[in-house]
């Protein structure tokens, strides 16, 4: 019996210490949220040049000659080099198709398209310009920011102050305090203007001359959003 009880004895600390809990701290989770609106500065158009004839010699030559006034262009209207890059270029056979009969052979079809960032006060002009050249299929134009970093890094400040004013209300109205943020998780994305394809069709020479200044286009914002979650300690 004295056995016994001895060994309730050395059970009972260890079973003890296994019910033991660690007390975990009381927390508050909030999201926060911050827009920044500003007008775009800069704009990125791009460019097709696009050439068929039924010798492959022929259309390769005549597209690299409209290509090569349009890079001319480019460079005499101020575009920086590091601000022309070339998103495609293909050579490819366009062919035909009959019922009951073999494809034909139509022509070569030889095409680059080109994308140049602008500054979007010189984008119409710039755009009438390329018209000059016989050049007529103009892709999606989208805005941008040349400081757009900092942007985000000032909105992602604001969002974390919205979630820290947040935290405080709800702390006043439960009677309690918050501490140090725990856990800081960051989301957000830009949400540009909606863009729109655009095609030209090219105008006689004689009416683009006596035509008007093109007018600016309008650019419309940006909205930068940024999101942040946030764990905040309570105080005892």
């Amino acid at each position: 019996m004295r056995k016994l009880a001895l060994l309730f004895l050395c059970i009972l600390p260890l079973h003890a210490w296994g019910e033991e809990k660690i007390a975990l701290p009381a927390t508050i989770t909030v999201h926060g949220d911050a827009v920044t609106k500003v007008a775009p500065d800069r704009v990125t158009l791009p460019v097709t040049v696009r050439e068929e004839n039924i010798t492959l010699k022929t259309a390769k030559e005549k597209h690299d000659e409209k290509l090569r006034n349009l890079l001319e262009l480019a460079e005499t209207s101020g575009i920086k080099k590091e601000d022309i890059q070339t998103s495609y270029t293909s050579i490819s056979p366009q062919y035909d198709y009959h019922i009951n009969a073999s494809p034909k052979l139509r022509a070569y079809e030889v095409q680059t398209s080109i994308n140049f960032t602008l500054k979007i006060p010189t984008l119409a002009g710039f755009m009438d310009k390329v018209l000059g050249l016989g050049i007529t299929t103009v892709g999606d134009v989208s805005y941008s920011l040349k400081d757009e970093e900092k942007i985000k890094e000032d909105t992602l400040a604001k969002a974390v102050e919205k979630a820290y004013e947040k935290a405080s209300r709800i702390a006043n109205a439960a009677k309690v305090t918050i501490d140090k943020p725990l856990v800081i998780e960051e989301g957000g994305m830009e949400m540009p203007r909606p863009i729109r394809p655009m095609i030209m069709a090219k105008a006689p020479m004689a009416m683009a001359s006596m035509a008007p200044p093109p007018p600016e286009l309008p650019s419309g914002l940006v909205n930068i959003e940024q999101s942040v979650t946030v764990t905040y300690q309570l105080k005892p």
